[in-house]
């Protein structure tokens, strides 16, 4: 049985903590195969457009990746998604596009959490709903392409197809095989449905720097 095929299982079926361990171990030793067009399309442009890339460039992503790691360590996760976002057009690294994946949902996450906090006087019925599955399953499937698969294969890609161990790069594999089942979960409920925020934190986990 698949990765995500036991992750799907396991959402409909165990307690989410369970859910996250397992994918967790099924991350480790993972070849990377991007199935998505999207993805694909990505990583033909970085190949193609590799031999224009200078020093300078690489200089100026190094220095916007160091901005977001410090926004990132201080929590900031939408000035650091900025940042990582504006670091891979320049040289694009695995680190790069995994922490602009894994920044962005961790922002949407803090903001969502904010708004039901400020909501104070609102019904109880608004504050029920934290963020709502209009848009979020699209958006989130779409998000893991662009982002965390091209990260990974980006990584698998240097180290013989196979995912490096390092550590880092092995909890964003099971974050991104986490969320892939998460927003195929959604994908089958209505856009009025809210989405569970505790299995959106439960993927991301603790942050990865």
């Amino acid at each position: 049985m698949s990765a995500l095929k036991v992750t799907w299982h396991l959402f409909t079926s165990a307690p989410i903590w369970l859910a996250v361990s397992i994918c967790a171990a099924e991350a480790a030793d993972q070849p990377r195969e991007p199935a998505s067009a999207d993805t694909l399309r990505i990583l033909s442009n970085i190949d193609r457009q590799a031999p224009d890339r200078s020093a300078a460039d690489k200089r100026a992503a190094d220095r916007l990746n160091r901005d977001g790691e410090r926004a990132y360590r201080k929590r900031d996760y939408r000035a650091a998604r900025t940042a990582f976002s504006n670091s891979y057009p320049n040289f694009p690294t695995a680190f790069a596009y995994i922490m602009t994946g894994d920044s962005h949902w961790r922002a949407a996450l803090q903001i969502a959490k904010a708004r039901v906090g400020s909501s104070a006087t609102a019904s109880n019925e608004s504050r029920a709903c934290a963020m709502s599955n209009e848009h979020f399953s699209h958006d989130l499937l779409m998000d893991l392409d662009q982002h965390h698969d091209v990260g990974l294969a980006l990584a698998a890609k240097v180290n013989g197809g196979t995912l490096p161990k390092e550590p880092l790069i092995q909890r964003a594999h099971a974050e991104a095989v986490c969320l892939r089942s998460l927003g195929t979960r959604y994908e089958s409920q209505p856009a009025t449905a809210c989405v569970d925020m505790d299995s959106l934190a439960a993927c991301l986990g603790v942050p990865l720097l």
